[in-house]
């Protein structure tokens, strides 16, 4: 709350024109929060598979075994993957608390202005 309050005093806005880029900052933390778990849950991960096959039939390049183990060792490592893993989660709920706080300040902001 104290970031939103700051901003006016700071830039000199309208509380209009506070209130719809608070808005637009919570959208888009909010639809870069769904990009995150939509990952995560591994819906599109058919998907991309098959735009990888595809893509590997138009444009043959072979690929080096020693870049294909690197991949397979970077697919294994299980620290690798509890960091990403962890790093997703704590990334989601930042996005998800920032996206409802600045919706939330958003629509207060509405309230006051009518």
């Amino acid at each position: 709350m104290g970031i939103w309050a700051s901003f006016i005093a700071c830039f000199h806005i309208q509380l209009v024109e506070w209130i719809n880029f608070s808005f637009l900052c919570g959208l888009a933390a909010s639809v870069f929060a769904v990009c995150i778990h939509i990952w995560k849950s591994g819906f599109l991960h058919l998907f991309i598979d098959g735009f990888r096959t595809l893509g590997s039939f138009f444009m043959p390049f072979n690929r080096s075994r020693a870049l294909h183990r690197a991949n397979e060792q970077i697919k294994q490592d299980e620290k690798l993957q509890h960091f990403k893993e962890l790093f997703s989660q704590k990334l989601c709920l930042l996005l998800t608390s920032m996206a409802s706080a600045s919706i939330l300040i958003s629509v207060s902001g509405v309230f006051l202005y009518y």
